[in-house]
């Protein structure tokens, strides 16, 4: 494994910011394939990737944790649901 994707996969330290790259997110989903991941995140059901100075789109590590404890303890599942629900009525 390389250095740069040891790094990515790694958890943060205290106070310091990481990427998730597309596999650390498919491989966190349980194993899916990227098209869903993609899916996931045109949908709202997971945070949105952005774009870093170096050119590398990826997920904020902080966002991604932050979201895996919410959906986890069921916080904002209500709110989650109707925007879900408005998102799709919409296509």
């Amino acid at each position: 494994m390389s250095t740069k994707a040891k790094a990515q996969t790694e958890t943060a330290e205290p106070g310091r910011e990481y990427r998730v790259n597309m596999a650390e997110m498919s491989k966190r989903l349980g194993g899916c394939h990227r098209t869903t991941v993609l899916r996931k995140e045109r949908l709202g059901l997971i945070p949105k990737r952005r774009l870093f100075p170096d050119g590398e789109m990826a997920w904020l590590g902080s966002d991604v944790d932050r979201w895996f404890a919410s959906a986890t303890t069921g916080e904002d599942e209500t709110a989650r649901r109707s925007q879900l629900a408005d998102r799709l009525s919409r296509h």
